[in-house]
């Protein structure tokens, strides 16, 4: 538990401030070491408690604080030991600010994130630092608004391909009604949202694709879902005698097989080679052709002759006959 008194003492180690007393009776006349039976009292502990102190001096005077109290010296110590272990190795992001939202520790993992080293972020302001991790609102509004709690998910670019998405709960740090700093919580949600990414994707598809019998249409779901939240830029080409009313050819396609842009999107302003309703055409040999010319022969080693067992010198053998045109 937290006790707010506080004392002060001079250079010669006697009080000059003791809140709440009469300053006739105290100040200038106690020895510190009478204080901390007081300070056990005032945290309303027995003679067996352990205080934990926050001591500081300025230029005069020495300032020592209840920061909280254990009942014993073993809880005491593991309280201690979790505080600065859970910290240091906690594998979410942590990071400290003062009230006016200057970094003053990070965590491993936290300098991860950010890609920096300590020296080059601690004592530094949140809003300096949003290039690497985009903070500074987030603390602003508990520090400064109602809320003590607040989160929000962030895309920050990656060194690879894509963005990390990040979510960060940021906490207003109070003693008593005093705001005296804010903390970070950083998780590395990526996983999690590009799996949420792809399951709404396929969500989209299932409501929103073939919704009528119409192959124009249907190519136009196509392209407008799949541009929505996930591709770039989608061209959709059906073979023309599809869009006739004839039964498509077997695959794979060929060349010779005539080709109609019937959708494409690109909500970025890319254009497509071929517009809407022109014949288009595929580079071939189309992904299907390629799949077989590479990976069916690979696939044929696999059905050895019944009896001949799955030797090497039997799969070798299949291999050569599946190979010969």
């Amino acid at each position: 538990m937290t006790c707010e008194r506080f004392f002060v003492f001079d250079a010669q180690g006697r009080s000059v401030h003791t809140p709440g007393d009469d300053p006739a009776e105290e100040s200038g006349r106690a020895p510190a070491h009478l204080f901390l039976g007081r300070l056990l009292d005032r945290a309303g502990c027995d003679a067996s408690a352990v205080l934990q102190l926050d001591v500081w001096r300025d230029e005069a005077h020495t300032h020592v604080t209840v920061a909280g109290t254990a009942p014993n010296a073993e809880l005491a110590r593991t309280q201690v030991a979790y505080t600065r272990t859970a910290f240091e190795y906690a594998p979410a992001g942590m990071e400290l600010f003062d009230k006016n939202l200057r970094l003053l520790r990070s965590n491993a993992a936290a300098l991860r994130i950010r890609d920096r080293a300590a020296a080059q972020v601690l004592h530094r302001t949140a809003a300096d630092l949003d290039a690497s991790l985009p903070t500074s609102r987030l603390l602003r509004e508990v520090v400064r608004g109602p809320r003590t709690v607040a989160e929000r998910f962030v895309s920050v670019p990656s060194k690879g391909a894509g963005h990390r998405v990040y979510r960060i709960t940021a906490l207003c740090l109070r003693d008593g009604d005093t705001v005296v700093g804010a903390a970070t919580l950083v998780h590395d949600v990526t996983g999690e949202a590009r799996s949420h990414a792809r399951e709404q994707v396929l969500s989209a598809a299932h409501r929103e694709i073939g919704t009528t019998l119409s192959a124009t249409r249907t190519s136009q779901e196509v392209a407008t879902t799949l541009t929505r939240d996930f591709a770039d830029a989608v061209s959709v080409d059906l073979v023309g005698a599809v869009l006739d009313g004839g039964d498509p050819p077997a695959a794979p396609l060929t060349p010779a097989d005539p080709l109609r842009r019937t959708a494409f999107e690109a909500p970025g302003g890319l254009e497509g080679v071929h517009a809407v309703g022109e014949p288009s055409r595929f580079v071939f040999p189309t992904p299907t052709r390629r799949f077989s010319r590479i990976w069916l022969p690979g696939w044929l080693i696999l059905r050895t002759p019944p009896g001949s067992g799955t030797t090497r010198l039997a799969r070798a053998r299949c291999a050569r006959h599946a190979s010969t045109p």
